[in-house]
């Protein structure tokens, strides 16, 4: 089994690769970077070689540089696993895609993990509330299939 400092090399490495892949995708030189993030000339070079141990702030320092979010950037390292019962709400979304769009739109919601079953409830009772409220108000009327203007 591999240790925790292993496991952090080897993380260290992927964020490394990563960091070179955003930079040659840039179009913007090693060496623009280094002026951008306040490092001196040279010092990406060092870093990418091993000559220099990663720190926090390098990462933050060369995104900021790219004009690339931290949450972007870790979001593509560390894609956001989805529990297997959200695979199969995924075939169920698919399958009643022509349903109403606003159920539709709270399950691929669901689905996609952005929201709890909470969140959901309470949206859903928001929703229903402005919609009866706009059916008095006269804004909506009630059809078969949905509601129109």
């Amino acid at each position: 089994m591999a240790t925790a400092k292993t496991k952090a090399k080897g993380l260290t490495s992927r964020v490394l690769e990563r960091l070179r892949l955003k930079i040659q995708r840039s179009g913007i030189t090693q060496r623009a970077v280094e002026e951008r993030g306040g490092f001196s000339r040279g010092y990406l070079s060092q870093l990418f070689g091993g000559a220099v141990e990663l720190k926090y702030w390098h990462v933050l320092a060369i995104l900021y540089a790219l004009e690339v979010e931290p949450s972007e950037f870790f979001g593509e390292l560390f894609p956001r696993r989805r529990h297997p019962a959200l695979e199969s709400l995924d075939e169920v979304v698919a399958e009643r895609s022509e349903e109403s769009s606003l159920s539709f739109e709270l399950a691929r919601l669901f689905a996609s993990g952005v929201e709890t079953i909470g969140d959901l409830s309470k949206r859903v009772g928001r929703c229903e509330a402005a919609i009866e409220e706009l059916t008095g108000l006269g804004l909506l009327r009630k059809r078969e299939g949905g509601l129109t203007e």
